[in-house]
This record gives C-alpha cells, sequence and structure tokens, in this order.
C-alpha cells in the first residue's frame, strides 16, 4: 500500500501575491515628475541631475520638458544626463 502524502498548503497565498504586485508597481509618472521637482535644488535655485536612460525609461523625454518650461528653468542635455538649472536667470556658457 502506497502512502499517501497530505497536500501541502500553497506557499503563497493570494493576498501575499497581491501585495508583490502592489509592491512592484511602478509610480504614475506625476509622481515621479513631482517627486524629482520636490527636492531641495529645485526649491533653493540649485541643479538637478538625471540619467538620460532613466528619464527616458520612467516618463519618457516630452514630460520633463514640459515640466521645465512649465517652471521656466533650464535644461542642458549632455551625453549621459539631463541636467535641469532651476534658475529661471540666464545662463553663461564660461568655456
Amino acid at each position: 500500500m502506497a502512502l499517501l502524502r497530505k497536500p501541502q498548503p500553497c506557499w503563497r497565498q493570494a493576498a501575499d501575491m497581491q501585495h508583490d504586485r502592489d509592491f512592484r508597481a511602478w509610480p504614475r509618472k506625476q509622481d515621479w515628475l513631482d517627486q524629482v521637482f520636490q527636492c531641495r535644488a529645485a526649491e533653493t535655485g540649485g541643479v538637478i541631475r538625471r540619467q538620460v536612460r532613466d528619464v527616458e525609461n520612467e516618463v519618457g523625454v516630452a514630460a520633463p520638458v514640459a515640466e521645465v518650461r512649465r517652471r521656466n528653468f533650464r535644461l542642458i542635455r549632455t551625453r549621459a544626463h539631463f541636467e535641469i538649472v532651476c534658475d529661471p536667470g540666464p545662463i553663461d556658457v564660461v568655456v
């Protein structure tokens, strides 16, 4: 006579899987932009620097460009970074 094994409970319950889905959820585009522009540099006229790759993956390029225009800031794109100058005044390139 073969021994019958008692069925093992599923190691993940439905509530746990729902929690995992919520935990992995990406923030909305506007939430990401709000977080970027709520930093101290944005409030004090400093510089915000983000990698181009990260911006493209998170929100695309159009959204931060529109937000920079709305706030009357300056946006500089280098090979690998976006640099946002959080001051509406003029910028002089020295070198």
